[in-house]
C-alpha cells in the first residue's frame, strides 16, 4: 500500500517537475514590453540564462545587426528584470555551447523539430525568431500549443 502511494505521488509530481522553468512565467514588465516589444516579441526571461542576458544587454549596440542602445537607467532596469527571472541554467545550443540566440537552444530545436524549413521561409513567417507569426499570444509570453496557428 505504501509503495502504491509513493508511485501515485511521483506520477502526479513528475509532469510538474519535468516542466521545469518552461512553466515558470514571470509577471510582465512594462519597460521590457515597451522597449523590446517595439521591435520584436519581448521574449520571456526564462528562455535564456543569466549569463546570456548579461551578454545580450551589454551589447545592445550590436543587437543581431541592429543598434538597440538604451539609456543606462532603462538598460539596467530591463537587465535586472531579465536576470531575476532568467532560466535556472544557461541554455545551450545544439553544439553544447552557451548561446544568445533562443532559436539556437537545444530546447527551442526540440520544441520546433516538426516545423519544416519551408515553413520558416514563408513570407508570413520569414524567420524562426518571429514567434508572433504562429503563437497568437507570444506578446504576452504565452506559447501554449493550443494557441498556435501556422499561417500559409
Amino acid at each position: 500500500m505504501r509503495n502504491a502511494i509513493v508511485i501515485i505521488s511521483l506520477s502526479l509530481a513528475l509532469p510538474a517537475a519535468l516542466a521545469g522553468e518552461g512553466s515558470r512565467k514571470a509577471p510582465a514588465d512594462p519597460l521590457l514590453q515597451q522597449e523590446c516589444g517595439s521591435c520584436h516579441v519581448p521574449f520571456p526571461p526564462r528562455l535564456l540564462g543569466e549569463t546570456a542576458w548579461h551578454k545580450l544587454m551589454g551589447s545592445l549596440d550590436k543587437h543581431f545587426g541592429s543598434d538597440a542602445t538604451l539609456d543606462p537607467k532603462t538598460r539596467q532596469a530591463i537587465e535586472a528584470y531579465l536576470v531575476a527571472n532568467a532560466a535556472r541554467q544557461e541554455r545551450l545550443g545544439t553544439d553544447g555551447q552557451s548561446t544568445l540566440r533562443i532559436t539556437e537552444t537545444a530546447w527551442y530545436q526540440r520544441e520546433h523539430d516538426e516545423v519544416g524549413r519551408a515553413v520558416w521561409q514563408r513570407p508570413s513567417i520569414k524567420r524562426a525568431s518571429n514567434c508572433a507569426a504562429c503563437h497568437s499570444q507570444a506578446d504576452q509570453g504565452s506559447f501554449s500549443e493550443r494557441q498556435i496557428h501556422i499561417p500559409k
